[in-house]
Formats: structure tokens, sequence, C-alpha cells
């Protein structure tokens, strides 16, 4: 985006000192990790046979993807531009693929193709996990959707 500076601005100046955006990014990513591990306890008592697939695909998803984001190494905004993020980060590069966002998408869908409604819940959890780290300054809006995408072919691959 050739203007980041006045969009980030913008999207700050609704934020004041950030702590709704560090509140909201927390809350969205412990639901999806807790909500993902009563999703695990349910399949090791009701369907254990899934569970290895409903670990593994998540867990070597995650691996793959921050194995590309160090390849990538792309420039976090806050690098790039002068702003200051309203979450605390220090971390150069990796800015794509966002793993938190990355993580709750893949769980998502995860939980999507054997709970539906969770599943979907989880979407929508992870949205809001995307707009936090882009809100926070931490992730360029291209960051997070190369994650939902990367998280949705990689079910898409594993689960067929």
């Amino acid at each position: 985006m050739k203007d980041y500076k006045s969009f980030y601005n913008s999207m700050r100046a609704h934020f004041g000192s950030g702590k709704a955006i560090a509140i909201l990014d927390t809350c969205a990513t412990s639901t999806v990790a807790l909500s993902y591990l009563v999703f695990l306890c349910t399949q090791a008592a009701q369907r254990p046979r899934d569970l290895p697939k409903a670990m593994l695909v998540p867990a070597c998803g995650l691996v793959f993807a921050t194995i590309l984001r160090k390849t990538i190494s792309r420039p976090r905004p806050y690098e790039t531009h002068d702003i200051k993020p309203l979450i605390r980060k220090e971390q150069r590069g990796e800015s794509c693929p966002s793993r938190h966002v990355f993580s709750a998408a893949i769980i998502a869908f995860t939980v999507l193709h054997y709970v539906p409604k969770a599943g979907f819940a989880m979407l929508v959890a992870s949205l809001a996990v995307a707009f936090s780290r882009v809100a926070g300054g931490v992730h360029y809006v291209s960051d997070t959707i190369a994650s939902f995408l990367l998280a949705g072919i990689w079910s898409l691959l594993l689960f067929l």
C-alpha cells in the first residue's frame, strides 16, 4: 500500500492507547486455543481415531508456515513505515504469513471439517485475530489474507 502510514494512523486513531486491540488480540487468540483444546478432548473421548489427524494437520501446517515466513522474511509494517504499533513487538522480518492468523485459521478449518458450527465460530474468532494483528501494526492486511489462504489450501489438501 503506497500510503500505509496514513491508513494505519487513521485506524489507530480509533483505538487510543491500544489496550482494546491488545485485549482483542489476546481474547481472540485465547478463544481459538481454548476451543481447540476442548475440541481435541471431545475428539479423544468420542472419535479417538480422528485425533491424530486433528492434531497433525494444524501442527504440520504451523511448521510449514514458519519455514515459509523465515524464507520470505517480509519486513513488518513498523520496520518500513514510521509507525508505532499498538501491539508490542520487537521482532524484525517474518511478517508474512502471520503465524497467529495462520494458526487460528488452520485450527478453525480443522474443526470445521469435523464440527461445522464450531468451526465457523472459530473462523469468526480467527478473523478477529487477523483484524487485531493489522490494527495492532504488526502485520499488513496482505499478510493476514495470505495466512488465511495458506491455511485454507493446507486444510483442503490434507483433508481431501
